[in-house]
């Protein structure tokens, strides 16, 4: 997505668990193991499919789109006469710097 070069103005990080409750939970689960189970989840569906209130917006050089894509699309008439093509983001993807803090809200509420 070149997250590098998106203006994010406000704070976008996301609050993760320190080392030190990673370890105590771990040992819990360890020390008790008779009757201690422990499961995880893995949340990478959910980091990419996390609905944006502001959409963003990122430009393709039209030359760098498959053929398929644009004749399934019909893109041709979409581009820019600087030879781009401008797709709207609605929802999280790699490389958006808020990404993982719309993540951990959505997931919150």
């Amino acid at each position: 997505m070149g997250g590098d070069r998106l203006l994010y103005k406000a704070d976008a990080g996301s609050p993760a668990v320190s080392f030190l409750e990673t370890k105590l939970i771990l040992n819990s689960t360890i020390s008790d193991s008779d009757i201690a189970k422990f499961a995880c989840a893995d949340l990478k569906d959910h980091f990419l499919a996390t609905p944006m209130q502001d959409p963003e917006y990122m430009g393709v050089k039209y030359k760098y789109i498959p053929d398929d894509i644009k004749k399934r699309y019909k893109l041709a008439d979409k581009v820019t006469p600087d030879g781009y093509l401008y797709i709207k983001i609605g929802i999280g993807m790699y490389g958006l710097k808020q990404a993982s803090l719309l993540a951990f809200q959505h997931l919150v509420r």
